[in-house]
C-alpha cells in the first residue's frame, strides 16, 4: 500500500531562489516512487512524497532530515510550537485514476 508524507514550511524574505536551488539537489529516498515541492502561497511551499510503504518512509527518515538541514536557513518558525515544518503522512486512502 502506498504512503505519502506532506511537510508545509515558509520560506524567509528573500530566500526562495536558495531554498529551491538547493531541493534541485535533494535526490529520492530508497522506496519512494515521487518527490514533490509544490508551491502553496507567496512563500509557503509544501513537499510531498509517495512512497511504497511505510516503511520505506521510516527508513529515508534520516534523508529527510539532512535534506531538511541543507534549507532549514532559509525557513521560517511556523509559530504554535511547530518549528520550521509541520509534517503529516499516512497511507493512501483513494487513488483516482
Amino acid at each position: 500500500m502506498e504512503f505519502v508524507n506532506c511537510v508545509r514550511v515558509r520560506v524567509k524574505e528573500g530566500q526562495l531562489e536558495e531554498f529551491v536551488a538547493l531541493n534541485r539537489g535533494f535526490q529520492k529516498g530508497v522506496g519512494q516512487s515521487q518527490s514533490y515541492l509544490v508551491r502553496t502561497g507567496d512563500h509557503t511551499f509544501c513537499w510531498v512524497g509517495v512512497w511504497d510503504s511505510e516503511q520505506a518512509l521510516v527508513d529515508a527518515r534520516d534523508q529527510m532530515i539532512g535534506n531538511l538541514d541543507q534549507v532549514r536557513h532559509c525557513l521560517e518558525d511556523l509559530g504554535n510550537g511547530l518549528g520550521v515544518t509541520d509534517p503529516v503522512s499516512g497511507p493512501v486512502t483513494l487513488s483516482i485514476d
